[in-house]
């Protein structure tokens, strides 16, 4: 089977949500991975549909392909190899689709992230936020920070690396998502206003959400569990947060870096510092190798 020039290698599979399918194939010699989104779906030879609603798909499918691709531009701007860009957008038949290079690499598991020395943590939580402070800087919002989406390898030398991969949920700051089914990918992770702008409040969605989500993680990455809330009382940490209960951390984590995480994971998107700030704050961090 072949779409666009690319050999399919295997029988694409439908991701957890059902909004798409994916798998990986072959162009030219090299290998990539594939997704085809589920919707929307150009009307091609649809008798089912009257001419109106065929003009109206059209008009929802081109605005589709209009801001996908220029958030697709945008992100491969960001000169950085560890965030992974879309090589090709492009519809075939009714479907639309996109392809990225084959990223040899995995999510972590808990007991392989305990395992990692603080020096390698260190560069991995620098990388982490560079690249992300690199689309934030071209006002995206990255909107999808989870295990499962920054996949680790290792080099020949024992030194880790991460990639950010998976920009279904990315958007510009001056359009953020109208489906508020957007914000539900893990909500371990969800910023306290993502969870506002889904019940309906008039709050407004900025590069400071991926800086909770991230805070989130980087906590789990160095101490190998969740931010310490009341588990009885809350399911996830927005729920805590918003009710005006602030997150302890682990006795595993270093000083700097819960001085660095507190200030990322404040209730208010306005006094979380920018990810560049917490570059730098991280750079004045260091642990022998």
């Amino acid at each position: 089977m072949e779409i666009n020039g690319y050999k399919i290698l295997s029988p694409l599979r439908e991701n957890r949500k059902g909004i798409s399918k994916w798998g990986f194939a072959e162009k030219d010699g090299d290998e990539y991975f594939i997704k085809e989104f589920s919707s929307p779906i150009y009307p091609i030879k649809r008798d089912d549909l009257s001419e109106e609603q065929i003009m109206e798909e059209i008009t929802v499918c081109k605005k589709f392909q209009e801001e996908r691709g220029k958030l697709y531009r945008a992100i491969s701007e960001c000169v950085s190899g560890n965030i992974v860009p879309v090589y090709e957008f492009f519809r075939d038949k009714g479907n639309y689709y996109i392809t990225t290079d084959k990223i040899e690499g995995k999510p972590l598991t808990l007991d392989e992230m305990k395992k990692m020395s603080p020096y390698q943590k260190l560069l991995v939580t620098r990388i982490l936020a560079y690249s992300l402070g690199l689309l934030h800087s071209r006002g995206i919002v990255y909107g999808n920070i989870e295990p499962r989406n920054i996949l680790f390898s290792k080099s020949q030398g024992g030194v880790y690396t991460a990639k950010l991969i998976d920009f279904d949920s990315s958007f510009f700051v001056d359009n953020p998502p109208k489906d508020e089914s957007a914000f539900t990918s893990n909500l371990n992770y969800l910023a306290p206003e993502c969870h506002l702008y889904m019940s309906g409040e008039d709050e407004k969605i900025t590069t400071k959400a991926d800086v909770f989500s991230l805070g989130i993680f980087l906590h789990l990455f160095w101490s190998g569990e969740m931010p310490i809330f009341n588990y009885d009382e809350y399911e996830y940490p927005f729920e805590a947060v918003l009710c005006g209960e602030e997150l302890d951390f682990s006795r595993e984590m270093p000083r700097g870096v819960a001085v660095v995480l507190n200030q990322m994971l404040r209730k208010n998107p306005n006094d979380r510092p920018s990810l560049s700030s917490v570059f730098m704050a991280l750079a004045k961090i260091n642990f022998d190798k």
